[in-house]
Formats: C-alpha cells, structure tokens, sequence
C-alpha cells in the first residue's frame, strides 16, 4: 500500500513518517515544501504541481497534516492562510478524487467555540479565528467532495525531534534559561503526543474506517497546569511559570477557552491507547529524545 504524507516536517507528519515506515506493508512517500532526506518537495498551493505528481505515485492513501497553524499569522495574513489552509487542501482533495485515494485530513478542536468542552465528533462546529475557519472550510471541502475520507481532530500535540516551535519546547528552552513564561490559566484541552497520533492514524487505516475522530491525550487540563507539571517533570523552577488570563495575553487572534475533545468514540473502536501527560512524557524521556 502506497501512502503520501504531506507536510511531513511538521511535528504530526514527522510522526506519522517515522511510524508508518515500520509498517512492511506500506510504502511511504514522505512529502513538504522543506526538502531534507527522505523527503520529497511538493507544494500543495501549486495545483498543477501537486496533481502531477499524485498522478504519478498513485497513492492507496493521502495523509494531510500540512497547514499554517500560527492562529496569530492565520489571523493577521488571512490571504496567505487561504490559499494554504483551503485552496491547497482542495488541490490535494481533487488529486484524491482523481486517484481513488483514501484521504486522511488532520483538522483541529479549534473548529469548537470553547464554551462547554468535552467535544464529541458530531457537536455542530463555530470557529472564533481565521485559522479555524480555514480549517472547517477544508473539512466542507473534504466531507462534499469525497467518499473515503478520515478527518482527525487533535489539539495541543507536542513532541520532541520534529517541529521544535511546539509550546513545550519554546517552554523547556525559556525555563532553561531561567525567563518568566506567561501561560493562559483559563484554556483548557488535551496534551496530545504526535506519535499516538500517529500510532491512532495506522490503526485507523488498517481497519479502513471513514469519518470524522477525535484524536487526543486523555488529560483535560489548563495550559498553566500542563506548563507547571512539564516544568516538575524536568525538574526545572516551576515558580518562572507565571498564570495569566487570555484577555491580559493580548493575543491577535480570539483562543477557545474550553477546547478539549471527547475521545470515547476512539477508545471504543480501536485499540491504540491515548496517553495521559505523564504517559507522553515518559515516552520521550525514556528514549533520550531520539526519535523511534
């Protein structure tokens, strides 16, 4: 089984390149506009291009993660966040159609206002920012024009040895350097690692299922406790970690408050256990910050 997975420098991507790869019984074409080994160039905004070449791998299966997800750039260059967000994904949606390719889309929580949390897959979606918008926009997209589809909803994902601007490395590195870090005590969702993303996303293509998932760590917690207990766990000064409200953040974009997801249809349906905080942690740590 030929899989593509675009946008594979990412922290999701990189994932699910490294997972899959171990699978004798897929081939992957790991694919991104950043070009290193073992990665192709493709570049989604560009329809010809990206049409081209899905043409020709073929792929059983089409893997999306790629996308801007600064909320705060989506909000401020919302042109550039369209032809990424929603025209690229639809390049890519056409490539699908034409090659009869399962297509696996990687969306968001942010779809969700944040007003109750705990938010199950088929809870009617209210974006508050642009980059939600873009977001649901491609859901729309995908859900109209496909038949074979997966859409994975995540949040919060970090990991350590792919995408280094994830929240938790930007706070390691700043807690190292002994500097204050301001985290939003009234955001609340799940700490996801991107590899059980990407163990949750093999299953899901070996069992062939369509539809929509949430994809999450079990953890509900607010941003400033998963700051505080990072910081315990690593054993740096937990006291540089200071609690501040969203609105005193000064942010550009408007954050969901309650944004975290329900995973019981998940954890019925597959096998691949969705890790608590500490889980992730251990994960990683155990491993010398190499990548498995």
């Amino acid at each position: 089984m030929n899989i593509l997975i675009i946008g594979s420098a990412g922290q999701v991507g990189g994932a699910l390149a490294d997972i899959l790869k171990r699978n004798k019984n897929f081939k992957v074409i790991a694919a991104d506009k950043v070009i290193s080994k073992g990665r192709v160039f493709l570049d989604i905004t560009d329809r010809k291009q990206a049409l081209r070449f899905i043409d020709k791998v073929k792929p059983s299966v089409i893997i999306l993660p790629a996308a801007i997800t600064n909320v705060d750039f989506c909000e401020d260059q919302q042109r550039v966040a369209y032809k990424v967000n929603v025209k690229g994904v639809k390049n890519i949606v056409q490539a699908a159609k034409k090659n009869l390719s399962k297509f696996i889309y990687i969306s968001t929580a942010y779809v969700f206002n944040g007003r109750k949390g705990n938010y199950k897959e088929n809870d009617k979606p209210c974006p508050i920012n642009y980059y939600a918008q873009t977001k649901l926009e491609a859901e729309r997209i995908v859900q109209n024009e496909l038949n074979d589809y997966l859409i994975i909803r995540t949040n919060w994902v970090f990991d350590l040895g792919y995408d280094q601007k994830n929240f938790i490395v930007r706070l390691l590195n700043a807690l190292k350097n002994e500097e204050l870090v301001k985290v939003p005590n009234d955001q609340y969702g799940n700490p996801t690692l991107a590899r059980n993303i990407a163990w949750a996303t093999e299953e899901l293509i070996k069992k062939n299922k369509k539809g929509i998932y949430h994809i999450v760590g079990r953890d509900k917690m607010s941003k400033y406790q998963w700051a505080l207990k990072t910081a315990r766990y690593f054993n740096l000064d937990p006291r540089l970690v200071t609690p501040v409200s969203t609105n005193n953040l000064k942010q550009r974009a408007m954050r969901p408050k309650k944004d975290d997801l329900n995973i019981y249809k998940a954890q019925k349906e597959l096998k691949t256990k969705m890790f608590s905080l500490n889980e992730s942690l251990n994960f990683f740590k155990a491993r010398n910050r190499k990548i498995y």
